[in-house]
């Protein structure tokens, strides 16, 4: 396969979701359910007649898609806790202790249940407490 082809294959995957949307949008149904079933049967007749190159091109192209959203969107709450009159002024500092907190034993409760999950289930390579 060529390059040429690749891009073609990539560039098909990637806009046939869009197109669904802006159909369904257009007609007044849900375009984010019908990106959903379009990625379902994507998933089912398109994606195993890609190329092996088209493959890989197209699962580096949606890590990358996913990766520059995932910053935009730690980028646009950052501005959102700084640009915004929230409950700052009357909370104080409090807030943010207590935030950390309760997100620091959120975490500490979750990893440790399923951890412990995991280790439940398996036979060998268990999670070891000091990770």
């Amino acid at each position: 396969m060529t390059v040429e082809t690749e891009h073609i294959e990539v560039s098909v995957t990637v806009i046939i979701p869009w197109v669904s949307y802006l159909l369904a949008d257009s007609v007044g149904y849900s375009g984010i359910v019908s990106i959903v079933f379009c990625g379902i049967a994507m998933a089912r007749y398109a994606l195993p007649n890609l190329s092996e190159s088209g493959k890989a091109l197209l699962n580096k192209f949606y890590h990358l898609l996913a990766y520059n959203f995932e910053n935009i969107v730690f980028l646009f709450i950052g501005l959102g806790m700084v640009g915004f009159n929230l409950a700052f002024k009357e909370m104080g500092i409090g807030l943010c202790v207590c935030a950390l907190i309760i997100i620091t034993i959120a975490r500490y409760l979750n990893i440790r249940g399923v951890s412990y999950l995991l280790n439940i289930s398996r036979s060998d390579n268990h999670i070891q407490i000091q990770h």
